[in-house]
């Protein structure tokens, strides 16, 4: 599908009718696995733009440890603080913590 360009969801769903039953179960996972992974990408890009503009180069010099993050709980933490945050060392307790 990623190399496809013209890939549309109508494709998709024409896949999905010829895959039997017994698969429904990897398909879901593989739907579950795409979806946290868009999420995941949408909370660092709304983090690294949040960091830019209230702290610029010293609160994007953090992104390279929040990238190795995947619980999308605390990108969610982090997201939630950087609305409150005045200085960027609260930003850096969450990431210790």
């Amino acid at each position: 599908m990623n190399a496809k360009e013209d890939f549309t969801l109508q494709d998709l769903k024409g896949i999905v009718k010829d895959i039997s039953y017994e698969r429904s179960e990897e398909i879901m996972t593989i739907a579950e696995r795409l979806r946290h992974e868009g999420i995941h990408q949408g909370l660092l890009e709304g983090i690294e733009g949040m960091l830019d503009i209230k702290f610029g180069g010293p609160g994007l010099s953090l992104m390279n440890r929040i990238k190795k993050l995947s619980d999308i709980k605390k990108l969610e933490e982090i997201k939630e603080l950087l609305r409150k945050a005045k200085r960027i060392d609260e930003v850096q307790k969450k990431l210790v913590n």
